[in-house]
């Protein structure tokens, strides 16, 4: 077993951080492409895919940890979990299904986007509290 690289700041490798807000915050798409499997291969797969992107670039990332300083890490994992995310969400806007999805969402399936914006508003703010250092 190889030594897990110090973060220079706040951040440090952790198993259930990592692998918790990874799985925590993709298993929407595994979820939702396995409902559109019967109504929609196409899409279904295509979300499934999006889930398995973000979490194998996951596991490569902690695979490297040995390597790789753990904030450079999550902010790559949060970058790569935004586009996945951002991806599906155009997919299943211009297919319709965010209407036919959530009928609330009829009038304008386009406000699903601003839930989109979780992933630069984390990665702005991990910068803020990395840059705090580990002894502040």
């Amino acid at each position: 077993m190889q030594t897990p690289t110090a973060g220079t700041g706040r951040f440090q490798w952790n198993t259930g951080g990592w692998f918790g807000s990874q799985i925590g915050s993709t298993i929407w798409l595994f979820i939702l492409g396995m409902v559109l499997l019967n109504s929609s291969t196409v899409i279904g797969i295509v979300l499934l895919s999006l889930f398995i992107l973000p979490n194998t670039v996951g596991w490569l990332l902690w695979r490297e940890r040995h390597r790789i300083e753990p904030y450079p890490a999550i902010q790559a994992l949060l970058g790569t979990i935004g586009l996945s995310s951002l991806f599906a969400v155009i997919v299943l806007d211009h297919s319709g299904y965010i209407a036919k999805l959530e009928p609330a969402m009829r009038e304008s399936p386009k406000q699903v986007y601003a839930y989109l914006l979780i992933f630069p508003v984390l990665m702005i703010a991990f910068h803020i509290l990395n840059g705090k250092g580990k002894d502040s």
